[in-house]
């Protein structure tokens, strides 16, 4: 049966690449199709993998999902926090202490100047407030609801 499997996985491949070929689940279709047409016993099991691949498009679909609900989550968390003119704060409180890159301290101005930033941007944002957060930083609202510095 080895043998009939090689050649098969050889005669259906498309690229002429069998290792890329057999890393398909078309590629096995075909050969469970070819196995039942030429009457060769194929084990349950082998029918099951190739049956359960039909569940991982949904798997890859959530697993997107999430990332994308992940980044929106964090692009909203940025623009409430400088609503509430947290990001100011921050910039303030790197100006006693420089904490902050060159490069964070530039993504902090883009949020205060009213530019809504990018996904990888807002990732770097919440990234920054931990980062602050961890080094000491300390803010409470005030009755108007303005994040201020606590001294």
């Amino acid at each position: 049966i080895a043998n009939w499997v090689h050649d098969t996985l050889v005669s259906t491949s498309k690229n002429n690449l069998v290792s890329e070929w057999t890393k398909s689940i078309e590629c096995w279709r075909t050969l469970l199709e070819r196995a039942e047409m030429a009457d060769l016993d194929v084990p349950l099991e082998a029918k099951w993998l190739v049956d359960i691949s039909e569940v991982q498009p949904d798997r890859k679909s959530e697993r997107s999902e999430a990332i994308e609900n992940k980044v929106v989550n964090a692009l909203v968390e940025v623009m409430d926090l400088h609503a509430t003119g947290y990001w100011s704060c921050v910039r303030e409180w790197h100006e006693k202490s420089t904490t902050l890159s060159s490069a964070e301290y530039s993504y902090v101005n883009r949020v205060i100047g009213n530019n809504v930033p990018n996904d990888s941007q807002a990732k770097s944002l919440i990234a920054i407030r931990d980062k602050v957060k961890a080094a000491g930083m300390v803010t409470k609202l005030d009755k108007k609801g303005q994040h201020k510095l606590v001294s």
